[in-house]
């Protein structure tokens, strides 16, 4: 797997544009989706504006709901299409980058209130560590904006 921080990088050398945006309207019939351009990091988009983006539904990361995201995205025969497979992510739902706490110890005699609680505070720590790299992710391309 390869590190978070060299994907970023990666995702952002490879994009046309990379923004914040707010998917207003999903259509799953054309499999589209559209997003008002909140914050541009590269390309050149205006805030406010609406553009319309492929919907994949068949990798990660897939739009399925209306909410804020960070858009890493290329052009593709003249639409707009989130990078398959990329770091794009719903900025409201930071746990689709979850990752799961480790298997269970084979004949673990703890009870089964303290193996919820680690696991529990395991997800409540995943959720800041994930929170805190997005944070520093959006720091990083202000500054490669400015």
């Amino acid at each position: 797997m390869k590190r978070l921080d060299i994907a970023q990088v990666e995702e952002y050398e490879y994009s046309e544009f990379v923004l914040i945006g707010e998917i207003i309207e999903i259509d799953n019939e054309k499999r589209t989706f559209k997003v008002k351009v909140k914050e541009t990091f590269k390309g050149n988009l205006k805030n406010e504006s609406i553009i319309e983006f492929r919907n994949h539904k068949y990798c990660e990361p897939v739009v399925e709901k209306k909410s804020e995201w960070l858009i890493y995205s290329i052009l593709k025969d003249n639409k707009f299409e989130i990078n398959t497979c990329g770091t794009s992510r719903d900025l409201n739902n930071l746990e689709r980058l979850y990752i799961p706490p480790p298997p269970p110890v084979p004949n673990d005699t703890r009870s089964v209130e303290i193996k919820e609680a680690e696991i529990k505070n395991h997800i409540q720590e995943m959720k800041k560590f994930i929170k805190k790299v997005t944070e520093n992710e959006i720091n990083r391309l202000r500054k490669l904006n400015s």
